[in-house]
């Protein structure tokens, strides 16, 4: 099976208009099937981070679903995430 290591834009938005339909049980198991790591790949890239802003202000996916995603970033230490999510590299704008 493939590993994630790249997110593209057209397929991070295509997973965010997903997860606007009312039933998003297939793209939230699809998520949950996933290895932590390739997660981190998901929420540190600029484009996949947009698909956890939409996970955890959707109305469809429960918070069950929201706090099985976060329990997976916490194989983490706080300083891998700050490294990926605060260096110029990683941030999500560019000047």
């Amino acid at each position: 099976m493939p590993v994630l290591s790249t997110v593209s834009l057209p397929g991070s938005v295509l997973l965010q208009v997903l997860l606007q339909f009312q039933d998003t049980s297939i793209i939230v198991n699809s998520l949950l099937d996933m290895k932590s790591s390739e997660l981190k790949t998901l929420a540190c890239d600029p484009s996949g981070s947009r698909v956890y802003d939409v996970i955890m202000f959707c109305a469809a996916v429960n918070e069950k679903c929201r706090n099985t995603l976060i329990n997976k970033l916490k194989v983490f230490t706080f300083s891998e995430l700050f490294y990926y999510f605060c260096t110029p590299v990683h941030t999500r704008y560019e000047d």
